[in-house]
């Protein structure tokens, strides 16, 4: 009986250590990972498009995601993803150096470019209507 009782607390523990671990990051289908030498090189190529600035680790961006991947959904988009935790691993220095010249002092943020410049920015939130306006405005 004891043992019952010590497996099942056990297994409880397990489950909820499991549970808390699971919690939807920018794992999306619509989002293409791209490391800093990539955002870099489409600024050098004077590219234009969106790019999405976030990190799974972020509250605020997991909170964000519904809502960007139901848009991005709804208007058959896909956007360049910039994860700020997987470019610090590899070049913490760098990546801070960049984040700081691009201006960007949180997360989740979506950039607008034209040319290899900023022409927008969208600081993100849960509204559903005014990020589609904002992709409306700037996808042609």
């Amino acid at each position: 009986m004891m043992k019952k009782l010590l497996f099942l607390g056990m297994l409880g523990v397990f489950l909820v250590l499991a549970a808390c671990g699971s919690e939807k990051t920018e794992d999306s289908k619509q989002l293409d990972k791209i490391t800093l030498a990539e955002f870099q090189a489409k600024l050098d190529n004077k590219e234009s498009g969106f790019v999405y600035i976030g990190r799974p680790t972020c509250p605020d961006c997991q909170a964000f995601q519904p809502t960007l991947d139901s848009v991005l959904k709804d208007k058959e988009m896909r956007l360049a993803y910039f994860d700020t935790d997987a470019a610090r691993e590899t070049a913490e220095d760098d990546t801070k150096t960049f984040l700081q010249d691009m201006k960007v002092k949180t997360v989740p943020v979506i950039f607008y470019l034209k040319d290899g410049k900023e022409v927008a920015r969208y600081d993100g939130n849960d509204d559903k209507t005014a990020l589609k306006g904002w992709f409306g405005k700037y996808s042609k």
